[in-house]
């Protein structure tokens, strides 16, 4: 049996709903949700994700009693449904995911697979169980706002997405695009506050000559330093033809990387367009026996002079090649966590 936290968000007619009807639901298709796994239900309450009941997946149902019922793509009946006073779930930050333990546990209501977890929620529950479902009023889930004119506080990148994630439904596809919206202006934001920082080093540099007049080592630093900031302006602009990620690295430092979209224009000016033979030998080359698409995506169809050869590969594969496929097996999605542990 897996253990999963399915949240209502902020939405508290969702969660009477799911209550009430005992039916939960999915805007986007989930291939790894299974009958008989355990659901904690949860509620976003003082920005924080509480649990208030937890059930066991039945069967999977055409009954769909949300508004906007096209949206949803698929929805279980739950049973054998427990209530509990609500509590934070805030102590799941103990555990392996860290901070990071909204985005982990809670978001896309995947199997969870850390024993402290499991253990730190069945304990809770447990602690809190009741007879009756506790009843949320409107301002317990969705308070008045303060009053405007309070000073501003700085941007916490971790804590905003941190949030946003806990609060937010994978399901839907407004979240989804906010969510990119989010992380893309905070990102551009601490950008911008990082190119400050370093142009305040480059103009201490300039105006004390330290990099002209000392060592290679200040030298060295104010080139560091402008091209650091040329890396900062790209990624700010970010031209169309790229391709753009972050990567983060054993050592929790984070990477900023790019590549182009079209490289054909590159390899043919720096590499086929030179009085040098180059050859190119692979098994997969060739699409039906040609080359079109290959030399069109590196650039080989500007160049008049080109010999090709395909040859059949000598191996019998219908002799030497079987294929089993299980019956039982995992609906194939490498962002499936049960797909990779089945695998």
């Amino acid at each position: 049996m897996g253990v999963r936290v399915f949240s209502c968000g902020n939405n508290l007619v969702n969660l009477n709903i799911c209550i009430k009807d005992k039916v939960i639901g999915f805007r986007r298709m989930h291939n790894d949700i299974l009958q008989g796994d355990m659901v904690y239900i949860v509620i976003k309450k003082d920005k924080v994700s509480h649990c208030c009941a937890r059930a066991i997946v039945s069967n999977i149902t055409d009954y769909v009693p949300w508004e906007e019922p096209e949206r949803y793509v698929l929805c279980y009946r739950i049973k054998n449904i427990e209530f509990c006073v609500p509590f934070s779930l805030e102590f799941l930050k103990n555990t392996s995911a860290g901070n990071a333990w909204g985005a982990v546990y809670i978001r896309g209501s995947h199997t969870i697979k850390d024993e402290d977890a499991l253990g730190m929620l069945a304990d809770n529950f447990d602690k809190n169980i009741s007879n009756n479902f506790h009843q949320f009023s409107d301002t317990d889930i969705n308070p008045p706002k303060g009053k405007r004119g309070r000073k501003k506080k700085n941007i916490n990148v971790i804590d905003t997405i941190q949030n946003f994630e806990e609060e937010s439904n994978e399901e839907d596809e407004e979240d989804i695009i906010r969510y990119q919206t989010l992380v893309d202006g905070l990102m551009i934001v601490k950008l911008k506050q990082l190119k400050n920082k370093m142009l305040e080093i480059k103009e201490y540099l300039d105006i004390t000559n330290t990099w002209k007049n000392n060592s290679k080592g200040s030298s060295e630093l104010f080139h560091k330093t402008e091209s650091i900031i040329s890396a900062i302006d790209f990624f700010i602009k970010r031209p169309s033809n790229f391709i753009y990620w972050l990567e983060n690295k054993d050592n929790d430092n984070v990477v900023f990387k790019f590549i182009p979209k079209d490289l054909s224009s590159q390899l043919y000016k720096q590499l086929f367009n030179n009085e040098f033979p180059v050859i190119l030998t692979s098994g997969t080359l060739s699409v039906q026996e040609s080359f079109d698409y290959y030399k069109k995506s590196i650039g080989l169809n500007k160049t008049k002079e080109i010999n090709e050869i395909s040859v059949k590969s000598p191996f019998d594969f219908k002799e030497n090649c079987i294929m089993y496929i299980p019956e039982n097996m995992i609906y194939p999605d490498p962002k499936n966590s049960d797909y990779i542990n089945y695998l």
